[in-house]
């Protein structure tokens, strides 16, 4: 069975490798979703990469994994998002972190909503009956204010660590403001979105 929050400990046997993959990707051009403007992040194109990425996690969790979607984050400390405290549903059924910086108190929070107790997207709109434009405009606002919520869980940063959990639980990188100007001192990441089977 899979936990709300999973920890897989030195996940690749060398993880150097990875981390000078992903110093060398474009950050210049941020992607666009669904009509957002994601500075900082760098798809994953490269299907040999891909596949390594899978290989390493099946073996690691014991199960087949596939890969709907990877990037590369540089978090610096002027990153600036959209929306801090959010939840990635619509992206796969599990969503997944691989730090590739070793700095401490740089981790993941997971959060439950004060005014709905809800702990991830499906709960908070079942929990409301709101529409879904008012509900999209309320995270937005509530995801940029710690105030609305209560941090329930917490995964500190480690170098060649993975953390996975299910992608509606409602999450964010912690502390908001990261570290660093550029790729190769800041908070250096690979964000995963993935089915299992």
């Amino acid at each position: 069975m899979i936990a709300s929050l999973n920890i897989i400990d030195d996940l690749f046997q060398d993880a150097g490798h990875l981390r000078s993959y992903a110093l060398e990707m474009d950050f210049s051009k941020p992607p666009e979703f669904d009509g957002v403007l994601y500075p900082g992040f760098s798809p994953i194109k490269d299907k040999a990469v891909i596949e390594y990425l899978e290989q390493c996690i099946s073996e690691a969790m014991g199960c087949s994994v596939t890969i709907d979607g990877a990037c590369v984050t540089a978090g610096t400390e002027t990153l600036s998002t959209q929306q801090w405290i959010h939840s990635d549903n619509t992206c796969a059924p599990f969503a997944g972190v691989i730090y590739l910086f070793d700095k401490p108190g740089f981790g993941t929070a997971f959060w439950k909503h004060k005014e709905t107790q809800a702990e991830g997207l499906i709960e908070y709109v079942s929990n409301t009956d709101s529409t879904p434009e008012v509900i999209a405009a309320t995270l937005q606002a509530h995801g940029s204010d710690e105030s609305k919520w209560d941090r329930t869980d917490y995964a500190e940063s480690k170098y060649n660590r993975l953390i996975f959990y299910p992608s509606d639980r409602f999450h964010s990188r912690y502390p908001e403001v990261a570290f660093g100007d550029a790729p190769s001192n800041c908070r250096l990441t690979i964000a995963l979105f993935f089915s299992i089977t």
